[in-house]
């Protein structure tokens, strides 16, 4: 309307122009969002998000986070949306065009992103909800321990450097376990990594029995995992999906009913 209005010579009500400097503005934040990707293809795939905003399913879990903010991240129901986040996630990082996220490197750099792309950061309070989420996935684990042992794994992985080494102490292990699939458990180098596995777990619980009883519960009772735990397990050992499977199995194989029962 306001196009016609000026094309016509007619002079334009002061609203309507406000409008149009509004949609001319956004068109201009949207092109600086590009510079976030590296292709152009993967920039026609996201387009979409920063022209129309999130999909109603993201939309939906936006605020059914929101109305969870201040519960305990631990508690079953934000188990249930992080699982949900992680599908939406998934499905995104596939490439469904009705799901797209903002990819991480754009996150990261939110403190520069243009006005009306930050307006839509405050609209669905993303800090908060993504500060919630992340909590809820590093608390899916939380039901596997004492209440003094969570709190004592809580305070552990505040030491960075030590969850560094922890978590590369792992990864080498998997990777190590891969190269020995299809041995005889009973072959000495395989018995070596069960002494490595046990090794790690005294390790990661600080020596502490409480949050190795913990840890020991999370890893037996694998078969249950909620999805959000089964990627976290799976990240922090650089291994997934089938792979993980089979090396985890083989790890209990090499380690022994005695130890990969869980603890009382």
């Amino acid at each position: 309307m306001a196009e016609k209005a000026i094309e016509r010579g007619k002079p334009a009500d002061a609203a309507i122009l406000k409008k149009v400097i509004e949609v001319i503005d956004v068109d201009n934040d949207i092109e600086v969002m590009k510079k976030y990707y590296s292709t152009a293809e993967a920039w026609e795939k996201h387009r979409r998000l920063y022209e129309e905003g999130p999909s109603r399913e993201w939309q939906e879990l936006y605020r059914d986070v929101n109305a969870m903010l201040g519960e305990d991240p631990a508690a079953p129901k934000a188990q249930i949306l992080a699982d949900r986040w992680l599908k939406l996630a998934v499905k995104a990082y596939n490439g469904d065009p009705e799901l797209q996220t903002c990819n991480g490197t754009a996150w990261m750099d939110r403190e520069h992103w243009p006005a009306s792309m930050k307006r839509r950061i405050a609209e669905f309070n993303l800090e908060r909800v993504n500060e919630f989420m992340r909590r809820a996935v590093l608390s899916s684990r939380k039901k596997y321990f004492s209440t003094e042992a969570w709190a004592k794994l809580v305070e552990m992985r505040m030491d960075t450097a030590r969850i560094s080494a922890i978590w590369q102490s792992r990864v080498d292990l998997f990777r190590e376990v891969e190269s020995f699939l299809g041995q005889d458990p009973a072959n000495e180098k395989v018995k070596a990594l069960a002494v490595r596995w046990r090794a790690y777990l005294d390790t990661a619980s600080g020596g502490d029995p409480g949050v190795k009883a913990g840890l020991m519960n999370v890893w037996a009772d694998r078969k249950n995992w909620t999805a959000s735990l089964r990627w976290l397990e799976e990240t922090v050992s650089m291994v997934t999906g089938e792979r993980f499977d089979t090396a985890a199995d083989f790890l209990d194989k090499a380690v022994g009913p005695a130890d990969a029962q869980i603890s009382k």
